[in-house]
């Protein structure tokens, strides 16, 4: 007797919803850095320039702020180193200052004066003295006065310290 496999016609069909073998296996481990250790890694990179470049943007913004102060003391010069007796009967130290706009925008000025011994040796006071909207091309005179230590006129120097341009 001779054993007969079935042919194709005798097997059983496969259904299409079905694969063809059990999936039992994992999918293969990948090589390299996971998504997130990549993430973590380009962040840190992020901050690091982020941080450098705000260290040299700190360094631009400062030489910007002296180089417009240094500017803003050009447009002023004093035009009167004094003592005053003011309406209240107090007598003190004034400086008359001159402010030029030479800038192209209208601007605000606060000019910082120091009154000091004439040997320079000792400050009487200080004083401010403020125009408001100054026209480019404009000029104009403002008072800085300080009522420390009613000195005679040639006791006492003025100095302009700071100058402020908005």
């Amino acid at each position: 007797m001779t054993t007969q496999t079935p042919g194709p016609e005798y097997t059983q069909p496969q259904s299409p919803f079905v694969p063809p073998f059990p999936s039992t296996a994992y999918p293969p481990k990948k090589k390299g850095m996971s998504g997130w250790a990549i993430a973590l890694i380009v962040i840190g990179v992020v901050i690091l320039v982020l941080c450098g470049g705000g260290v040299a943007l700190i360094g631009l913004v400062g030489k910007g702020i002296s180089d417009s102060q240094n500017a803003a003391k050009k447009d002023v010069s004093l035009s009167s180193c004094s003592a005053d007796q003011s309406q209240y009967d107090l007598v003190g130290p004034k400086a008359v200052v001159d402010v030029t706009n030479h800038g192209t925008r209208k601007a605000t000025y606060s000019v910082t004066v120091e009154f000091v011994s004439s040997d320079g040796g000792t400050q009487i006071g200080t004083g401010v003295a403020v125009v408001n909207d100054l026209q480019a091309g404009q000029s104009a005179q403002a008072d800085a006065v300080s009522f420390k230590g009613g000195q005679g006129s040639n006791a006492f120097k003025c100095n302009i310290t700071k100058v402020s341009k908005f």
